[in-house]
């Protein structure tokens, strides 16, 4: 065998980035009501990851984006890109993400969200595969998405009207039912 050239180097970088997502505002919903989603960029490392990674939203039907902010990022519609580098084994600043149902629908939001390498940077031990608002992220192979969702339950009004004389929502003894 040949002898140990030492005039070759050779060096491995690898990083994988990982996103945790949560719904900040409690429920009930309707239509017309503002909600947050808190999203937490995190690098598994071994290295830093480059500036200019990236953190995308991706509303599902019946969201509207109102803003998506955080400090330490440029952002533009729903994607977020850092302007410093995300240290290993650190997390990103949180980044906020704030939005309106537009109109009452049963049934459950699933918003995702994904982090992604700045385009030249190494490739990920962990590959994105880039999501959809059909992902469960719970499911995927990969730690690059996230997801929270908000549930619309039905309403419904009741089939007895009378005069709410204390104001008090409940029908109360005296309290009289509007006639037909």
């Amino acid at each position: 065998t040949a002898p140990d050239d030492p005039t070759i180097d050779a060096g491995l970088v690898g990083l994988n980035l990982s996103l945790t997502k949560a719904l900040d505002t409690a429920g009930p919903f309707g239509a017309g009501d503002t909600v947050t989603f808190t999203l937490t960029p995190h690098n598994d490392g071994p290295v830093d990851a480059l500036a200019g990674w990236s953190v995308t939203d991706l509303l599902p039907s019946g969201l509207t984006l109102v803003s998506m902010t955080g400090q330490g990022y440029t952002c533009t519609g729903a994607t977020c890109i850092a302007d410093d580098k995300l240290a290993a084994g650190g997390d990103g600043h949180p980044i906020t993400v704030t939005a309106t149902i537009d109109a009452y629908t049963i049934g459950t939001l699933h918003n995702v969200a994904w982090i992604a390498p700045a385009n030249t940077e190494v490739a990920e031990t962990n590959p994105l595969v880039v999501p959809s608002t059909k992902t469960d992220t719970d499911a995927t192979a990969t730690d690059n998405d996230a997801q929270a969702s908000l549930t619309l339950a039905p309403v419904s009004i009741g089939d007895h009207v009378w005069w709410d004389t204390n104001r008090d929502g409940l029908q109360s003894e005296g309290e009289l039912p509007v006639a037909d």
